[in-house]
C-alpha cells in the first residue's frame, strides 16, 4: 500500500475490471485523452489505480492484446470482484483474482509510449520529460518492458544514468530483451545502461504452466526441457530454469547483466479489449504472455511488496 509504479509502455486499458474505478467514467476519460494533444498529463487523484496517464503517443490501450495493459497489470492490477470467472482457452475459466498483479494495493503512473498496429515505440530523449511526471506523483520505482536491437550505450542511456545518480531513491528496471538463443552479449539497451535493474526471465512454476495449457488449448502441459514423465503439479523443477529467450550478459564493457530474474514464460495478466466498456461494467479479461517483458513488471511489482 501507499506505493507508486511507473510504467512506461504501449497503452493502458483503463476499462479492464484490473484498474476501472466504478466511481469514474473511464470511457469519458478516455475520450478526452484521445482527444488532446500529444503529451499531455492527466493526473486522477483518488483513482483506486491509476493515478496518473501521460499521452506521450495517444491515449488508450486501442486494441486487444495489448503489452502495456499486460505489463501493467503484472505489476498491480486487481479486479473489485476477485471471485468472477474470466473464459480462459476453449472451456475453462477461472476465478479473476487469480491474475491480479505482484503488488495489488500499489498505484499507477502510466506514461503512453506506443500506438496500436504502428511498429516500434516513441521514447522522449529527455529522461525528465519521460520520468518526471510520475516522480511528481510519488513513483520511486519505475519499470520499463521494451529496448533496441542495439547492445551498446547511447544519449538515451546516459541521460537515464543522470536522472537515477540525480534522483537516488528512484529504482529504474529494464528487460534484458529476448535474444537469449544468439548467446551471451545479448542484452539490448537500455538494459545495458549502468544505474538500471536488468532483468531476466526465468521459466515458471508447474502448477501455473498447467493454467497456461488451457490459455493456450495445448495437448499437453509446457515443458521447461527433460522428459514429459513424472510431471509433477507442485515441482519448482521449471521456476529454477532460465528462460531459452532471456537474454544473456555480460554486457559491452564486461559489466555483469541482467542483475535480476523473474518469472517470464507465460505469464497470467490483464488483458485490454477493442470494446467500449463502460463504469457499470468494465470488461474482465486475462491472457498468457512471455518474455523478459514479462519478467520486468513482476520483479517491479515485488520491489513495490
Amino acid at each position: 500500500q501507499n506505493q507508486v509504479v511507473g510504467v512506461g509502455d504501449t497503452g493502458i486499458d483503463l476499462e479492464s475490471c484490473f484498474f476501472a474505478d466504478p466511481g469514474v467514467d473511464e470511457h469519458a476519460n478516455k475520450q478526452e485523452r484521445l482527444a488532446a494533444e500529444p503529451g499531455q498529463v492527466f493526473n486522477y487523484e483518488g483513482h483506486r489505480k491509476v493515478i496518473q496517464y501521460v499521452n506521450y503517443v495517444d491515449g488508450d490501450a486501442g486494441a486487444s492484446g495489448d503489452h502495456g495493459t499486460h505489463v501493467a497489470g503484472s505489476v498491480a492490477g486487481k479486479t473489485l470482484d476477485p471471485e468472477a470467472m474470466i473464459p480462459i482457452g476453449a472451456e475453462g475459466s477461472h476465478e479473476a483474482g487469480n491474475f491480479n498483479g505482484m503488488a495489488p494495493e500499489a498505484k499507477i503512473a502510466f506514461f503512453d509510449v506506443g500506438e496500436p498496429g504502428v511498429r516500434g515505440l516513441t521514447i522522449p530523449d529527455d529522461a525528465d520529460e519521460f520520468l518526471g511526471p510520475s516522480y511528481s506523483v510519488g513513483a520511486r520505482i519505475h519499470t520499463n518492458s521494451w529496448g533496441s536491437s542495439a547492445s551498446y550505450q547511447d544519449v538515451g542511456s546516459r541521460n537515464l544514468d543522470k536522472f537515477v545518480f540525480e534522483h537516488q531513491d528512484m529504482l529504474l528496471l529494464f528487460a534484458a530483451a529476448n535474444s537469449g538463443d544468439s548467446g551471451p552479449g545479448t542484452v539490448a539497451n537500455p538494459g545495458c545502461t549502468k544505474n538500471v535493474l536488468t532483468v531476466g526471465a526465468s521459466t515458471n512454476t508447474n502448477r501455473h504452466l498447467l493454467l497456461v495449457q488451457e490459455f493456450k488449448n495445448l495437448a499437453e502441459p509446457y515443458q521447461c526441457g527433460g522428459s514429459t514423465s513424472n510431471y509433477s503439479i507442485d515441482s519448482l523443477d521449471c521456476a529454477e530454469n532460465l528462460a531459452y529467450f532471456s537474454s544473456l550478459g555480460p554486457v559491452f564493457d564486461g559489466r555483469i547483466k541482467p542483475e535480476i530474474t523473474a518469472p517470464g514464460m507465460w505469464v497470467a495478466s490483464a488483458d485490454s479489449s477493442d470494446s467500449n466498456g463502460t463504469d457499470a461494467a468494465p470488461i474482465c479479461r486475462a491472457t498468457a504472455k512471455a518474455g523478459t517483458s514479462m519478467a520486468t513488471p513482476t520483479a517491479a511489482g515485488a520491489a513495490a511488496l
